[in-house]
């Protein structure tokens, strides 16, 4: 009686190592390059793991690193580029090339200073 409830303990133990092992090798290191159509390394381009706050950016050659697993999708964007979703899957290198968009560099945004000055320190005075 002993015996077999030992054996049930050790199977139990045994095959919840291997599950913890299995979930644990899910997660991993994903890198590649982005480049544009080009071929040419883009710089600060966001990485972000889909349904998360987590991310990076690429570095000056274009290059990038992030920690995700099998399941999560990665989402690259760029200003004046479509921005891309790719889904992991069992890759640890993830190259992708982002196309030009400039349909959306036709707005124009014009941003203010405002400062607490008064109206006679901001005004201009001409004497003669």
């Amino acid at each position: 009686m002993k015996k077999q409830s030992l054996i049930k303990g050790l199977l139990a133990a045994l095959l919840l190592t291997f599950f913890s092992i299995s979930v644990f090798a899910q997660n991993g290191k994903v890198s590649g390059k982005i480049t544009d159509d080009k071929g040419t390394g883009l710089v600060g381009v966001s990485v972000v793991i889909k349904g998360t706050n987590k991310g990076t950016t690429s570095d000056g050659s274009g290059n990038y690193a992030i920690e995700a697993s099998q399941n999560q999708t990665l989402s690259f964007s760029f200003i004046g580029f479509t921005t891309k979703e790719i889904k992991v899957e069992n890759r640890s290198i993830v190259n992708i090339s982002l196309a030009e968009n400039t349909a959306d560099l036709e707005e124009v945004i014009v941003t203010g200073v405002f400062d607490k000055r008064t109206k006679m320190e901001s005004s201009v005075a001409i004497s003669t």
